[in-house]
């Protein structure tokens, strides 16, 4: 059963629900009625009169709780149920309306099938990293990773024949978990020892580095710190603004690796700040072995005009608190020499340097690089530095196969490598200063997570045909329900309103009986009928002058009753004078008046 604070979607038509307004208001309507009749019975002589003018409607109504309010003769207690009938009969007749506003019409996916969607997509030839064109992606910035990808899922890039009125939603699977811990290295360069796969980290387009040129400290059990030299005789220097992260999963299958999503041959002025807000870019490759390997990766950067400038940049473009690896930078940044390499001259890394910040927990993998922007000719002085901050997270399972996926590739569904490959790109909130809200490392690592373990729950569902140009893609499509969205707590309140009033109005008809439950009308009628011993129609003919129903007279015309009715009002005149001046007596004289005392 769901909460009562939950929403709950009704297949109905807006039809329906005016019907049952209808009946509701009508129910409702007719238990406050059954109320006055109850009253009408045990509340006195003026009580049948309360029930005759709530019926008369609400000028009626109105008009009667206004000339009452100054007759002292009349009881408080009637005045009160007289303003009670008023006001219940005023609620009971806007109540629905106040229903009919806490209902939405909306729509709903109803039951959904599954469906592979084939999608013919264009590649570039000669990519490096084949992707498909236009998976880039923008991630709002008060959204997530995982909801961008959903999207991009479900849009005219993955469909291209979808149909209208219809939701496509990737069908996800369990997963089973074979390795989530590895070793890692940078470079070639051994970082943590251990773990049931090997991540290999590099810096793509890298060219002056070698093995031996490394000066590597370890800071405690999951974090190091790297020094590196970047150029040597006869090779070209290595730049951060040439280059990007890479990362790589060991195996003898085809290679699963991929580089940072980011794009390069900008010329670092010498100025500090951001050059990228965060972009991250996610890759599934399938095994040999039956393993499915999944990795994303996500990374900022920003430059410095000197290196003194590290804290300050820091502070000002990370949330707070500040991750561990770019407050230990500042140290690390001060080390300008590294110890030459056996058997090779010192002055051979004299050169700019690259420091490098490591953590590894598990299969997450945090890195902070700081490096030259200068090229040989350019002194540091001059343009500077620029660093990126990093997450990469890794992910090795198992998951069941997509029959449908595989009947549709054949034998190729067997061999395939790297099956998808999709980047995002994150949009900073911008504030009315124009700055921008600080990038969080924690929203960064988390994102990362995410974005791997959704790409691993789809699994086999989710494939890209590279050579076939072809994305194949298991989606649960459901033909959209217009229907009506009800607060639970709503379809509770209003239907034991309607039990309870239903109950209220059949029981006193049940039990009260006419003529209490019965309008003056009704009345009149049957004592009509009682009189002449013969059936009265339903409806009667009725006439004012004289006031007649049925050629039966209900009063004396004015002829036959002047006399009377002049002495009629003075008795009435007479009789509520003395009912004021007996007000004004003790109240010790009063309880010992009886009613017939009283009467005139």
């Amino acid at each position: 059963m769901p909460a009562l604070t939950d929403k709950v979607f009704l297949p109905i038509p807006i039809v329906v629900l005016n019907v049952f307004l209808a009946i509701f208001k009508f129910v409702l309507l007719s238990a406050v009625g059954a109320c006055f009749a109850i009253y009408a019975k045990y509340g006195g002589e003026y009580a049948k009169s309360v029930g005759w003018t709530r019926s008369a409607g609400y000028l009626d109504m109105t008009k009667t709780l206004w000339n009452t309010y100054h007759r002292k003769k009349v009881p408080g207690t009637v005045k009160l149920a007289l303003a009670v009938g008023f006001f219940t009969t005023l609620g009971a007749s806007f109540l629905d309306k106040g229903i009919a506003s806490l209902v939405t019409l909306t729509l709903q996916p109803g039951p959904p099938e599954k469906e592979v969607i084939l999608s013919r997509q264009f590649a570039p030839e000669e990519a490096a990293y084949q992707k498909f064109a236009g998976w880039n992606s923008v991630v709002p910035s008060n959204d997530n990773a995982v909801n961008t990808m959903r999207r991009t899922l479900n849009s005219s890039i993955a469909i291209h024949n979808r149909t209208d009125g219809h939701t496509y939603t990737p069908v996800i699977s369990d997963y089973s978990v074979t390795c989530a811990d590895f070793e890692v290295q940078f470079l070639g360069e051994q970082i943590k020892t251990g773990g049931c796969g090997s991540v290999d980290l590099g810096i793509v387009g890298e060219t002056g580095a070698g093995p031996g040129q490394f000066l590597t400290t370890k800071r405690s059990p999951n974090r190091w710190s790297i020094v590196m030299s970047s150029q040597f005789p006869g090779m070209s220097s290595y730049t951060m603004q040439d280059t990007s992260l890479g990362a790589g999963y060991r195996t003898s299958s085809p290679g699963c690796e991929f580089p940072e999503n980011y794009i390069h041959g900008r010329y670092i002025t010498k100025t500090w700040g951001v050059t990228e807000f965060p972009r991250a870019s996610t890759i599934k490759c399938f095994l040999d072995d039956g393993n499915i390997t999944v990795m994303a990766m996500t990374t900022t950067r920003f430059n410095l005009d000197s290196e003194t400038r590290h804290s300050e940049v820091v502070d000002t473009m990370f949330a707070k608190p500040l991750d561990e690896m770019l407050l230990a930078m500042k140290e690390t940044i001060k080390t300008k020499t590294i110890p030459p390499t056996p058997g090779q001259p010192s002055q051979n890394a004299t050169r700019a340097e690259i420091w490098i910040e490591v953590r590894v927990i598990n299969s997450t993998i945090d890195i902070h690089i700081c490096g030259s922007a200068a090229p040989l000719n350019k002194d540091l002085s001059e343009i500077g530095y620029e660093c990126l901050y990093g997450t990469i997270n890794v992910l090795q399972f198992r998951a069941p196969r997509n029959e449908r996926i595989a009947q549709s590739l054949g034998s190729s569904f067997e061999n395939f490598g790297l099956a998808s490959y999709m980047t995002l790109e994150y949009v900073p909130n911008i504030l009315s200063d124009g700055t921008f809200d600080p990038v969080s490392p924690e929203k960064m690592r988390n994102d990362t997570a995410d974005m791997t373990k959704y790409m691993a729950e789809l699994g086999y569902n989710f494939y890209a045909d590279f050579k076939g140009r072809t994305l194949y893609i298991q989606y649960e499509v459901a033909k959209l329900r217009l229907g009506l969205e009800v607060p639970f707590w709503v379809i509770v309140v209003a239907g034991t309103i309607l039990l309870i009033g239903l109950c209220v109005w059949q029981l006193t008809h049940w039990l009260v009986g006419s003529p209490h439950t019965s309008s003056l009308y009704s009345i009149i009628r049957a004592r009509l009928a009682s009189k002449s011993n013969t059936s009265v129609p339903k409806l009667m003919r009725f006439r004012f002058q004289p006031l007649m129903l049925e050629n039966v007279k209900l009063l004396p015309d004015e002829a036959e009753s002047s006399c009377e009715a002049e002495s009629d009002v003075v008795s009435i005149y007479k009789a509520e004078s003395k009912y004021e001046a007996e007000s004004n007596d003790d109240p010790e004289d009063q309880k010992n008046k009886t009613w017939g005392d009283r009467a005139v």
